[in-house]
């Protein structure tokens, strides 16, 4: 690759630019001449102490050399400060081009302390880059001396702010904003009005403190009628305040990746300028994702485990402490047309990848073997092999609980169904009821029993092992369930509220997470016909099944190409008869519908006790049997006037 020193804007910088070194070749060393001061004395100082004129130089994996002066250099994060193996910011007095990564006077030097496998940060940002997320940052490996004194392996990259390079903004109001409830309290920041989120200028376009507080009072505002939309549930007004895309990309990462940081600190948002919309990124921060919660404590908390919701057992923090955690994605994903979004992105850009993915995580591991093996003994942490492997067999267990989560769309319908668990027979307690699938504006199901009207409630939706049973609980999240296909006819059927799986183990129902095996398996079975509806309005045609040219109007029978045939509104009364009402005369008629042995409705007098029968063009209550004549279909009439109309689904 061609390397060329040339001026940037109209500084005389040096351009340093180095191909990606190959796993034989080793990485690329940077090394820092301090002066007048020493590593000990910047590692007991402040992270924000700056120390100026030393030196820097860098060695490619081909020995070639590029020498800097008058560079700056301190510290920089928050908990990452406080460990042994220091990160650094390093500040160049002209922009300058590091490794194809584009020119920029900052740069900094992630320590990766917390992370054995070295690989977090990188690999997130390699997903960001699937996904196509503007301003992803890019980084490159390099082996660290100070003072002639090797520290380890450094992940060397861009510092998130405005720049051509880096958040390529243009407006002059335009503005980086980071979420971080656990700020300094000398930074510029405003709150939100209902989340009560704390959000900092990161870097702005404009030098001019007047445009400065114009841009973030601007951003205040436009957060907070987004916010006002979201509690509010209104979609349509979500859409108009924020680039939807850039917020289902984000959440994407970070569902991927299950981190614990960046909903709290670290969540930035960018806006250019009063017309445009708050967009969600860059991404940053990722040494506590992929089951690396707290490091090493907490080996058993449910942010560990590759098959849990993040969105529920992570962000769920948010609803007993606010002050900490976001909402923002629990309720985004309560939309149907979120969450679709995400599924639709998930499927076209994510799971095309899975193999390059695994790839990355194995280049890079042997890329970095060498240097990071040393660097792991130095700083007494787990061993390097072992620790690439952990994060690769954790990745693939992710991917294949994705795949269950969105790699697939919910193929139940509205309708009377009979569920039975792929393990177990269905005579043996479990689902042999007929229960009605009832769909939900988010995109999940209420799972009710015809007999009962009893709803499927998890009782402690977040537990593992929590039982499962039917309730007349109106607790609404507890009683949402999403069904995803499996095979053949087979569903798993998955709870809303904490993502949990529907188990069964022996005679019961219990919540579990997602592990292939038949006991989270379901069949869903038709159990008639034609659905019939068990609230709301639903408009039907009543035909003949033994000569569907019949239509039951009022009374009598009538051809169905007569000028007036009547649709009837039929609704499930509490004592499981039906309501069928004539909408343009309002008289109603209550009857028992029962299913025949033929696959057809009967409708069966509460009283009497007979079924209705049709006798040529007459109609007559006869005996209970199974004739012909006592045979109906409901077939759905869409009626213009008529607001959401059922739709039938015929096995």
């Amino acid at each position: 690759m061609k390397r060329v020193l040339f001026a940037i804007c109209v500084i005389v910088g040096w351009l340093f630019c180095a191909s990606t070194a190959s796993a034989n070749n080793g990485l690329p060393t940077l090394y820092i001449t301090l002066n007048n001061t020493s590593y000990e004395i910047i590692a007991a100082g402040t992270k924000d102490t700056k120390y100026p004129d030393n030196h820097v130089d860098i060695i490619d994996t081909t020995g070639q050399s590029f020498s800097f002066d008058n560079v700056e250099v301190k510290g920089r994060g928050n908990s990452t400060w406080g460990a042994p193996k220091k990160p650094f910011q390093i500040k160049f007095n002209q922009k300058t081009e590091m490794f194809d990564m584009g020119a920029s006077k900052k740069w900094v030097l992630l320590a990766d302390y917390f992370d054995d496998s070295h690989l977090r940060n990188a690999l997130t940002f390699h997903i960001a880059s699937l996904l196509d997320m503007p301003y992803t940052n890019r980084g490159q490996f390099i082996d660290l001396y100070i003072d002639g004194q090797y520290y380890g392996v450094y992940y060397l990259c861009h510092k998130t702010e405005i720049g051509k390079s880096t958040v390529n903004l243009k407006n002059e109001y335009g503005i980086l904003i980071e979420m971080d409830n656990i700020h300094e309290p000398d930074e510029e920041y405003v709150i939100s009005d209902i989340g009560n989120h704390t959000f900092l200028a990161k870097d702005t376009v404009s030098d001019s403190e007047q445009v400065q507080h114009a841009a973030l009072e601007d951003f205040r505002q436009a957060y907070n009628r987004f916010e006002r939309a979201l509690y509010a549930n209104d979609y349509d007004a979500i859409k108009k305040e924020i680039d939807v895309q850039s917020f289902v990309d984000y959440f994407l990462t970070f569902e991927y990746s299950a981190n614990v940081d960046g909903i709290s600190t670290s969540f930035y948002f960018y806006k250019d300028g009063p017309d445009d919309l708050i967009h969600a990124g860059p991404i940053w921060d990722f040494d506590f994702a992929y089951s690396n919660f707290r490091w090493r404590t907490n080996a058993d908390a449910p942010q560990r485990s590759p098959y849990r919701s993040w969105s529920q057992t992570i962000m769920r923090r948010a609803q007993e402490d606010s002050y900490y955690d976001s909402e923002i994605f629990l309720r985004l994903m309560d939309h149907q047309e979120f969450r679709n979004l995400v599924k639709q992105t998930f499927q076209n850009k994510i799971q095309p990848y899975y193999d390059e993915i695994d790839s990355f995580i194995t280049d890079n591991g042997n890329y970095l073997r060498a240097s990071a093996t040393i660097d792991n003994r130095m700083w007494d942490r787990n061993p390097y092999d072992a620790s690439v492997g952990y994060i690769r067999d954790w990745s693939r267990n992710r991917l294949d609980y994705l795949d269950i989560i969105y790699g697939v769309n919910s193929t139940a319908v509205s309708g009377t169904y009979r569920i039975g668990s792929y393990s177990v027979a269905l005579n043996q307690g479990i689902f042999t009821d007929d229960y009605y699938l009832q769909p939900q504006n988010d995109g999940s199901y209420k799972i009710i029993a015809v007999n009962t009207g009893y709803a499927l409630s998890a009782e402690s939706p977040h537990e593992v092992g929590s039982n499962v049973s039917f309730s007349r609980s109106l607790n609404i999240d507890a009683q949402h369930w999403y069904i995803s296909h499996h095979e053949n006819s087979q569903n798993y059927i998955i709870n809303k509220n904490s993502g949990l799986f529907l188990t069964a183990e022996g005679d019961k129902l219990i919540l579990q997470e997602y592990r292939y095996n038949e006991a989270q398996t379901f069949n869903l079975f038709y159990r008639m016909k034609t659905a019939i509806r068990t609230n709301g309005r639903a408009y039907y045609q009543i035909v003949s099944a033994s000569n569907p040219n019949l239509i039951y109007q009022g009374n009598k029978l009538v051809a169905r190409n007569a000028l007036f045939t009547t649709s009837y509104q039929i609704t499930k009364r509490f004592d499981s008869s039906y309501n069928i009402v004539n909408p343009l005369t309002g008289e109603q008629e209550n009857w028992i519908v029962q299913e025949s042995t033929a696959g057809q409705l009967r409708f069966i007098h509460p009283r009497r006790l007979t079924a209705l029968s049709a006798n040529g063009h007459e109609l007559e209550l006869t005996d209970i049997s199974d004739a012909p004549e006592q045979s109906w279909e409901l077939r759905e009439e869409r009626l213009p006037q008529l607001a959401n109309p059922l739709i039938i689904i015929k096995p």
